[in-house]
């Protein structure tokens, strides 16, 4: 986590493979506040802050004795000390939190975060994710430590092919750790993908690949960027697995197959009717989909190519495994 580096802008800023796009966030903090007074000092000073104070934060222009001051919840009791007419100042600590919806940096529409980006292991512009805030009044400066988040997006899938491992989440981010050449890679699966934008001239991505003009000058930018941001339709994902070069993934709206070669934005083939919460693979080409308190073995077909021994003729079908539940 990290403060937003767009000029002008207040925000917490995420890897979009920690925090994707589109998920609620519920942020808490804690800033100060300060309260001041003319007090009369030759009799006892009792008021009530709204935040929590200390001991420590009651200021004077005279120093007060800590056993001259009582603390009790919000309130400030001070005996006299005899000064007559004083400025006093408290500063109290309060705590504030807010449920946010996390942004993308840079999408489609706009780019008001045109900074917060970064290259993926392709070299494509990839946004930030970027958790709004308008902060409260401090008379402290902010430090990410201040902040504390909570949002759900729990572990779902894993699943493994050759020496790489493979995990996913509810968000549909899909994480490859490979012991045997110690690389690994993030990616947002059913995502709008690399999509050229328009953002403003001082963002610094690159290659530039055109210019908009407004009244004859140059106005903004069009670059690349991959988008993490669901494409259309967000799915609970529930589970996922490796079979024969693609990524099976089982969501709230059926299963998806993604090609190990591809981007992981788009799925390649879907199948709406195999639903459930979790998946594994049985011998013989059948997956075995939980539902409910249930077992459904499907078994999979993969006859891409059928050959006719009289005649001598291929056919070539469809590239796409087809899933028949056994009785």
């Amino acid at each position: 986590m990290k403060f937003t580096t767009t000029p002008d802008k207040t925000a917490l800023v995420f890897s979009p493979w920690e925090i994707r796009p589109g998920t609620p966030v519920t942020v808490s903090y804690s800033y100060v506040e300060k309260r001041e007074w003319t007090w009369d000092s030759d009799a006892a000073f009792n008021d009530v802050v709204e935040g929590t104070p200390y001991t420590t934060s009651v200021k004077c222009e005279y120093p007060i004795e800590d056993d001259k001051i009582t603390i009790t919840g919000s309130g400030i009791y001070i005996d006299p000390i005899s000064k007559g007419l004083i400025d006093l100042t408290v500063y109290d600590k309060r705590e504030t939190s807010a449920t946010i919806i996390a942004v993308a940096a840079i999408s489609s529409t706009a780019a008001d975060y045109y900074n917060d980006w970064f290259y993926n292991e392709e070299g494509v512009a990839t946004p930030m994710t970027i958790v709004p805030l308008t902060l409260q009044q401090n008379e402290q400066d902010y430090k990410p430590e201040d902040f504390t988040i909570s949002y759900s997006q729990p572990e779902r899938g894993i699943s493994v092919i050759n020496d790489e491992t493979w995990t996913c989440d509810s968000a549909g981010t899909v994480k490859m750790t490979s012991p045997a050449d110690d690389f690994s890679m993030s990616r947002n699966l059913f995502r709008a993908g690399v999509t050229e934008v328009e953002v403003p001239l001082a963002c610094t991505i690159e290659p530039i690949l055109r210019y908009t003009f407004l009244n004859g000058a140059r106005y903004k930018k069009v670059v690349d960027v991959d988008l993490q941001d669901w494409d259309g339709t967000t799915y609970d994902v529930r589970g996922i697995l490796w079979h024969r070069d693609y990524l099976y993934t089982l969501t709230s709206g059926g299963l998806f197959s993604f090609s190990r070669w591809g981007n992981f934005d788009t799925p390649d083939f879907s199948y709406p009717e195999v639903i459930g919460n979790d998946l594994t693979y049985a011998l013989d080409d059948k997956f075995l989909i939980s539902s409910g308190g249930a077992i459904k073995v499907y078994s999979v077909l993969h006859d891409f190519v059928h050959y006719h021994k009289d005649t001598e003729v291929i056919r070539h079908r469809e590239y796409n495994a087809q899933f028949r539940i056994d009785e």
